[in-house]
């Protein structure tokens, strides 16, 4: 008998959900839409956190430690930080969009 009732709501669910009724949906009050800014920046970048990093590594020639992407000026710049073979760290800034070197310059904080 259990099993005929649990068979029998499910059957009437799915015809509900078929048919476009709306079955027990809470309405959602209409909420602005703010984007974040990370999310924002990310959909304005060209290419990708791995690319800039991997331009990053090839102008320094090292590895890199971390990465950032930022908005300067109006426009979306990954931030990488690379060790040097030398072990001197560089700040690198790369174009977001066409993926040049903005600016290469050994970190000395």
């Amino acid at each position: 008998m259990k099993t005929r009732k649990k068979v029998f709501s499910a059957l009437a669910l799915g015809l509900a959900l078929a048919a476009g009724v709306s079955v027990a949906a809470p309405q959602r009050a209409a909420m602005p839409t703010m984007q974040h800014e990370a999310v924002r920046d990310l959909a304005a970048a060209k290419i990708s956190l791995v690319r800039a990093i991997e331009i990053a590594e090839r102008q320094v020639g090292g590895r890199a430690t971390s990465a950032d992407l930022d908005r300067e000026l109006g426009r979306v710049v990954f931030e990488v930080e690379v060790v040097a073979r030398d072990n001197t760290v560089h700040e690198v800034k790369v174009d977001g969009v066409s993926g040049a070197v903005i600016s290469s310059r050994v970190d000395n904080d």
